[in-house]
């Protein structure tokens, strides 16, 4: 554009293109293209197309034009007065572009022949809040920083110079016969306004209200010109606002967004079945979304804000039964896959061996799931169980327990851990329980462990017994994905806490077997909604009993100013013989927040109030070596006072350990803190746990640190978690992809989660390759995205 002149539509859409890199502003963007005029059309598809944003077919300019850079083009073609009708070849051919067949589409979306790409993105890009434009104000009623809508006719208008300011400040006033409020503009056309603040005009405002020296003002208000005394306000409506990114305003958004409902909405396929639909008295999809996007006067906005109107639980109940139906269908293909079986009669006398062996029993929930697992392994369907338990509770034993039947019959187990500290943990607990039993071969069990600090040696040593079938069990690490590692029968893989693994990761350590059982650990207790979306493929199975003679472990916020009386009291467990953790969650100094770290704290501990006893540094990027050396010399004693990072947080196991203490603990979620105490309390002597909470923590953090002090209940603080936090504090890596729901709410919506789940399995039921004619828009749907590949549905 040149001078004062506005800046054309398709300039403005053309620049927003060249620096947009969000893919849901792209999305719109190109959805935006529909209703602008011909010129800008052509402008804003060469540059999408320039950027690789819209792919066509290409032809080369006029020779004339040579192959101008795609900011040259823009220039040439907004010089270029377009002929009047249909646009010719040659000028299309400017931006160098060519698609007869695009032009009708984009010139009336409605003969498309069905839903575009973009259109459907623009559609299904929902408002994140509502203003409630509905009701017109009188001035009078007007409060400081209240945002109205007001309808008034211009009194006055005038310049007020402002200091360093190059332009002055335009004011006008308008009043409605109750009262008069001040309107104020800092940028503006002044030829544009000239015409529309002539006197006695009416206008419409809405705005954020703000008092100027007692009397109420807006300023850059919304503005609705030209409205005559009587006429209806199209500004009186509740109006949806959308997440704002890379420079597009509300009102472009809104534009893209109408052009697109207006054209489409009509046209969606509903996907989901009639018979859901009637048995839920859920509303039809295109009346759904039009009232997102444009709710009827009459609304309410605290039902929109809420989540609580008709066409939302509709949008909501779609989200979730495609999710769930897609979790059932995973499951089903798994059961769909055959193993081999492992029946419990050989391993009776391993059991036993074991049970002789153990200083303790078994709580009653311990054995329950080791017999719900031992059904499992019994058919030849693979399991896919989650074994979920508090910290404490005995997960671990149960896993080793399970893999009896499977090395009885000459099987082979896989135990992967995510850390070196764990895998070696596990080991331990592998020795003092089942390695040595005699097996029915005559053979003793066997077990190693591989990861990767273990020598070259010692590495093609264990893979050579591995490969042989002489290893029974192998612990380990990511290390055990790796291409050399082949097991002669792998018959079972425990996965220890799970989610910190990717989907990639558990699927190679799968195809190192044929169809082996699945068992995953996890002593992050998960929040029922999760289990029916994240873990819904799985089968699961909880311990919740503690072990008998678990000593009490008292839990106390800290303040700053109580610091002296919390290093006496560690001071005093030391002097006995005991040991102290000391949690930091940097390891170095950030930039951006100011937090103690593990490697200044160890300094600060060991030359001050801990000075005489020996602590020790522990952190994630220190090298394996390092670390184990560390976690040795804590175990022997050795260590008194163990800084660390969170690299303790899971299967430490230190019955020495008795205090616990927690900088910054407001910065942790509470699943993580919980993680964090379940190291303390796992000998015989009372605990101590001190969460330290920055003295400017907020009222929210400050109440979950409470929920510490009230319960050591694993399951009540996760369903808190999830609550305060999202899901992504328990799911790590696993699914929390798949979880970015768009309009669902696992924490809002768990009534409809459970209508959603239910009807989906039932359908899962009944038909499971879709076939019904009343499921074929479902199938197309599921094909269409991914979710489900038409391959997906031949398993056998």
């Amino acid at each position: 554009s040149q001078g004062k002149k506005k800046t054309p539509p398709g300039t403005r859409l053309a620049m927003a293109f060249l620096t947009a890199t969000d893919p849901a502003t792209i999305k719109l963007l190109r959805a935006g293209i529909v209703g602008l005029s011909y010129r800008a059309q052509r402008l804003g598809h060469a540059v999408a197309k320039s950027l690789g944003l819209i792919q066509q077919t290409v032809k080369h300019p006029p020779a004339t034009l040579g192959r101008p850079d795609v900011k040259t083009q823009i220039i040439h073609f907004l010089a270029k007065p377009l002929p009047a009708g249909v646009p010719s070849k040659t000028s299309r051919a400017l931006l160098d572009i060519e698609d007869d067949a695009l032009i009708p589409v984009i010139r009336n979306p409605q003969k498309a022949g069905g839903l575009g790409d973009e259109d459907r993105d623009a559609v299904f890009y929902f408002p994140r809040d509502y203003q409630d434009r509905s009701t017109l104000r009188p001035i009078s009623s007007l409060k400081h920083d209240e945002t109205a809508l007001v309808r008034g006719k211009v009194v006055s208008h005038n310049y007020v110079p402002i200091r360093r300011l190059k332009r002055p400040m335009l004011e006008a006033r308008i009043t409605d016969g109750t009262g008069t409020l001040s309107i104020k503009w800092f940028a503006y056309n002044r030829a544009h306004m000239e015409g529309k603040l002539r006197e006695r005009a009416t206008l419409v405002a809405y705005g954020t209200v703000k008092e100027f020296g007692g009397r109420p003002g807006m300023t850059h208000p919304d503005i609705e010109w030209d409205v005559e005394e009587g006429e209806a306000v199209t500004s009186e409506k509740i109006l949806p606002l959308y997440s704002e990114t890379e420079g597009l305003t509300q009102k472009v958004i809104r534009r893209i967004v109408m052009q697109a409902v207006e054209a489409c909405a009509s046209t969606v396929v509903d996907e989901l079945p009639a018979p859901v639909r009637a048995a839920h008295g859920l509303v039809p999809i295109t009346q759904a979304l039009r009232a997102l996007h444009e709710p009827a006067k009459g609304a309410s906005v605290a039902a929109l804000r809420a989540f609580n109107t008709p066409e939302q639980k509709r949008l909501i109940f779609d989200e979730l039964f495609k999710f769930e139906w897609v979790v059932g269908r995973r499951r089903l293909n798994m059961r769909r896959e055959h193993t081999k079986a492992y029946p419990k009669e050989p391993a009776i006398a391993l059991v036993e061996q074991l049970r002789k062996k153990l200083p303790f029993e078994l709580t009653d929930d311990q054995n329950n799931a080791i017999d719900r697992i031992f059904d499992d392994l019994a058919v030849d369907k693979p399991m896919n169980r989650l074994l979920q338990g508090d910290v404490g509770c005995g997960k671990t034993l149960v896993a080793l327990a399970t893999s009896l039947p499977v090395v009885a019959s000459g099987g082979q187990v896989a135990i992967m851990a995510p850390t070196e500290i764990l895998a070696e943990q596990h080991l331990v607990s592998a020795r003092k329980t089942i390695d040595g039993l005699l097996l029915p071969t005559g053979r003793l069990l066997t077990v190693d462990l591989l990861t990767g600090s273990t020598t070259k040696a010692r590495r093609d040593e264990i893979l050579g017994r591995l490969a042989s079938g002489e290893t029974q069990i192998l612990i380990g690490t990511h290390a055990l994905i790796e291409d050399p590692v082949k097991f002669a029968e792998l018959g079972l893989i425990v996965v220890d806490e799970q989610h910190r693994f990717g989907v990639d990761q558990r699927m190679k350590l799968r195809a190192k077997g044929r169809h082996p059982h699945v068992l995953s650990l996890t002593a992050t207790p998960i929040p029922r909604t999760l289990a029916l979306t994240a873990y819904g493929d799985l089968d699961i199975s909880i311990i919740r009993q503690m072990p008998k003679g678990r000593p009490e472990v008292y839990t106390s916020i800290t303040k700053e100013h109580e610091r002296a009386a919390m290093l006496d009291m560690i001071r005093r467990e030391l002097k006995k013989g005991r040991q102290a953790y000391v949690i930091y969650p940097l390891v170095e100094e950030s930039e951006k927040i100011d937090l103690a770290n593990a490697v200044t704290g160890a300094e600060e501990l060991a030359n001050g109030p801990l000075a005489g006893f020996r602590v020790g540094l522990l952190h994630g990027r220190m090298k394996s070596q390092e670390k184990a050396d560390v976690m040795a010399s804590f175990k022997r004693g050795e260590v008194q006072a163990l800084v660390s990072t969170t690299v303790i947080e899971v299967g430490v196991d230190v019955p020495n350990a008795t205090v616990l203490v927690v900088e910054h603990a407001d910065r942790f979620g509470l699943s993580q803190l919980h993680q964090l105490r379940g190291r303390i309390g796992r000998g015989t002597e009372t605990s101590y746990c001190y969460l330290i909470a920055g003295e400017s923590s907020g009222q929210q953090s400050y109440d979950r640190l409470k929920a510490m002090e009230r319960t050591r209940d694993g399951f009540q603080l996760a369903e808190l978690d999830l609550e305060i936090r999202g899901p992504g504090e328990f799911l790590g890596t696993r699914q929390s992809g798949e979880l970015q729901f768009q309009y669902a709410s696992l924490v809002r919506d768990q009534f409809i989660l459970h209508e959603s789940r239910k009807a989906a399995f039932d359908i899962l039921k009944t038909d499971p390759e879709l076939e019904r004619p009343e499921h074929a828009p479902l199938r197309t749907y599921m094909q269409r995205t991914g979710h489900l590949a038409a391959a997906r549905f031949q398993t056998a």
